[in-house]
């Protein structure tokens, strides 16, 4: 059974505006409009733009135009196949069947799980079956789709703690060949499997399914609290250079000893926090921005001691969706 899912273009894109957005001149515009047949299969680009969001209060949108490429496949198959069932039902019609019903989640149940659902309508199925899967979409509305295919595979498999998948995500423009967005996906996800498995690599950073969790809720929370003016757009960009500090020390650590000549790269938590007294709660009365200081630094200190790497994830699609 071969399937698939295939975005087209439908009479809601023609009125959509972002289509248009990313089209400068006339001309550009034009001949976009010449592709936006109803029923027409849409091109890399117009998908692309489905990652912007428009701005609060203003006119226009906002984010980044770029493309998410997803693989992910099932750890360890071979491993459930030859050790997943006891002797005595070991035998082939039962190997085909946890064959023939994983293939049916990748095969069957995504392609109509994507074409169904509203939030997923524009992510293009380049192949899903046996047990893995190659994906293209908008790239922010890749991150959610890999959190709900999580959940349903976890569903799927009767939650099963030994069956799980890993995945890779990786962020590209439109104009970037096929062959290469396969390649940039392959390697994150090699880089989840080499991570212990049961992972997900996006931006570069490998974390568990549960931390990926935990960091997409961070990430609503920094839209919040700048919505609130409890913390600048500044302080999140500051963030970088201080978790690449906290990466180099928590290798250098691992080494027992850390060399005089790198020793700059202790200094983040003073840097952090020096940086939370000069943006942290502005705009706040004096109980409420020193509370705002402190809570802010538990957060920020717990995740840098704990995963350093991983708190580029919830900061970066941040910068990416709101820039």
């Amino acid at each position: 059974y071969i399937n698939g899912y295939l975005p087209i273009f439908t009479e809601e894109d023609q009125s959509d505006e972002r289509l248009l957005h990313s089209r400068k001149s006339e001309a550009r515009k034009g001949d976009l409009l010449d592709e936006l047949g109803v029923g027409a299969p849409k091109t890399l680009g117009s998908i692309a733009v489905k990652a912007l969001r428009p701005k609060k209060g203003e006119k226009g949108y906002c984010g980044t135009e770029a493309l998410g490429v997803l693989k992910a496949d099932v750890d360890q198959l071979g491993l459930i196949i030859a050790c997943g069932l006891p002797e005595n039902r070991f035998t082939l019609s039962r190997l085909a069947t946890v064959s023939r019903q994983l293939n049916l989640f990748f095969s069957l149940y995504l392609p109509y799980f994507l074409s169904s659902s509203g939030d997923f309508r524009d992510v293009y199925t380049v192949f899903a079956g046996g047990d893995d899967l190659f994906l293209i979409g908008p790239w922010n509305q890749m991150v959610a789709l890999l959190e709900r295919l999580r959940e349903d595979f976890e569903r799927y498999v009767c939650r099963n703690a030994e069956i799980h998948f890993s995945a890779g995500l990786e962020m590209a423009k439109p104009h970037v060949p096929t062959d290469r967005l396969a390649e940039s996906s392959e390697t994150a996800l090699r880089k989840a499997k080499q991570a212990g498995r049961n992972c997900v690599t996006l931006f570069g950073e490998t974390v568990t399914w549960g931390e990926l969790g935990k960091l997409l809720i961070l990430e609503q929370k920094f839209g919040e609290w700048v919505e609130e003016g409890r913390v600048s757009r500044s302080l999140l960009y500051r963030m970088n250079p201080i978790i690449s500090m906290a990466i180099q020390e928590r290798a250098l650590r691992r080494k027992d000893a850390i060399p005089m000549k790198d020793m700059a790269c202790t200094k983040w938590r003073a840097f952090l926090s020096y940086a939370m007294e000069r943006n942290v709660g502005k705009r706040l009365k004096q109980e409420e921005r020193g509370e705002a200081i402190r809570d802010s630094m538990e957060l920020f200190v717990d995740w840098l001691d704990r995963n350093p790497g991983g708190l580029r994830i919830p900061l970066w699609k941040f910068m990416y969706e709101t820039r």
